[in-house]
């Protein structure tokens, strides 16, 4: 995107911003793809947590825990280790949907600094344990004291 793009974007925040509490799923999960994916803006890191750890729609709290690795870096400590045990949590729990796990490792992936290319492809379930960079896994782990 052009610097031109991205500032005809950030004036439609507050707008976006409102579609966070929409009722449909389908609206919230556009909000919250576009302030943590898009935009990566990281005053919307608590809020990403928020709706990953408690919105009734699956499909928000994917694409939640997908994008909150976009803006992990830029956000302050505590709340960064909250996001970060989250991610581990959801990722490890054998219990929970493939998506939500592809989704907390693609967050694990982006804060570790890999590339997009070099990302299992979102379009596909992760094959879990033969596509986990595990070595990566623990580094994370350790970055952040879990």
């Amino acid at each position: 995107m052009s610097l031109v793009t991205d500032a005809r974007i950030i004036a439609f925040v507050p707008l976006i911003e409102k579609c966070l509490t929409n009722e449909w799923s389908i609206v919230r999960e556009f909000a919250i793809g576009k302030l943590l994916g898009l935009l990566k803006l990281p005053a919307y890191a608590e809020i990403g947590l928020k709706m990953a750890q408690e919105d009734e729609s699956s499909g928000v709290r994917s694409l939640a825990l997908f994008n909150i690795g976009n803006v992990l870096k830029d956000v302050e400590m505590g709340l960064r280790k909250k996001i970060a045990a989250y991610l581990i949590k959801v990722f490890y729990d054998e219990g929970e949907r493939n998506t939500l796990r592809h989704s907390a490792y693609t967050s694990i992936l982006t804060d570790m600094d890999v590339h997009i290319l070099d990302r299992p492809s979102a379009a596909r379930d992760l094959k879990i344990p033969e596509e986990v960079n595990w070595e990566l896994v623990e580094k994370f782990k350790e970055k952040y004291g879990l």
